[in-house]
């Protein structure tokens, strides 16, 4: 395509948003406004999806160890340990620090504890941790059937709740995904299908006079993506300023809530937002002109 057709369809892109500015700002805010629901509803499945994560990261199976096992059997059952599926760590916990880490759990009252220090009933124990929940339930019958294993221990209906959590949350965030993406899709087609129904007799003189389809849809399809890409970059300056603001606050009050950290995080999806409103306008303007161009 030649220079001066590109240059034509620039100007004409141009000459259209400035000859309609009130409309094309109403689009650019109703863009706006659509991607700006997206985007929530994206960072909050985004979120919770990273909360759910960080929490069965902590979901752990305790292996309880015979008395008077020497150190080669601890370091086997620990070998075996590490050899199960979705283990992320593996940590020895020997009958005095359990005992320790109960005295820190009791606080001041621990002095009920004074009875005990000298025998000690507490067992050497592994802390097994795993990256998924449903991994722990067929780990645990595993362990049992290894030499020096006491008892296992592990919260099944925390880890069950866990699972079903995470799986309803996934489908629930999809199904969000979709349908808020179908709504924009509809918003942007029927903003940018206003701005064409006001140009409708130059698009019929146009097409009169033997102008091809693409050479009137170009100018609207510029247009379409201008509107796009400045209702997206709109979204992701807001997007940006609200979340950065919204983590300082959970930061500061609540730092013990795991929470996706801005950067790079904004970024990525400030990028798949100018994207997807550029595309999102060149689909709605290409589609609203169809049925002005059947003259």
């Amino acid at each position: 395509m030649r220079f001066e057709t590109w240059r034509y369809y620039l100007a004409e892109t141009g000459r259209g948003l400035a000859r309609n500015a009130y409309m094309s700002l109403a689009s650019v805010a109703t863009v706006a406004v659509s991607l700006l629901v997206l985007a929530t509803v994206l960072v909050t499945a985004a979120n919770l999806q990273y909360i759910s994560a960080s929490v069965q990261s902590q979901v752990e199976m305790v292996v309880y160890l015979k008395d008077g096992l020497s150190q080669q059997q601890k370091d086997a059952i620990s070998a075996g340990l590490k050899n199960l599926g979705g283990v992320t760590s593996v940590t020895y916990v020997s009958k005095d620090e359990a005992l320790t880490q109960l005295e820190q759990e009791f606080g001041d009252q621990k002095d009920v504890l004074e009875g005990v220090r000298d025998i000690n009933p507490l067992q050497d124990s592994f802390q097994v941790r795993f990256q998924k929940p449903q991994d722990v339930p067929p780990a645990a019958q595993k362990v049992q059937g290894l030499a020096g294993v006491d008892s296992v221990y592990y919260e099944q209906q925390v880890v069950d709740r866990l699972a079903r959590f995470t799986t309803l949350l996934r489908v629930v965030g999809l199904g969000a995904v979709l349908l808020l993406s179908f709504g924009t899709v509809f918003i942007i087609s029927n903003t940018i299908r206003l701005a064409v129904f006001a140009r409708r007799y130059e698009v019929r003189v146009m097409k009169l006079v033997g102008a091809t389809d693409w050479f009137i849809r170009w100018p609207f399809v510029l247009e379409g993506m201008v509107l796009g890409f400045a209702g997206a970059l709109l979204t992701s300056a807001i997007v940006y300023g609200l979340y950065t603001w919204l983590v300082g606050l959970l930061v500061r009050d609540l730092p013990f809530v795991p929470v996706i950290m801005p950067y790079p995080f904004v970024l990525r999806l400030s990028l798949v937002l100018v994207a997807g409103g550029t595309l999102l306008g060149m689909v709605g303007s290409a589609v609203s002109l169809r049925r002005f161009l059947q003259v």
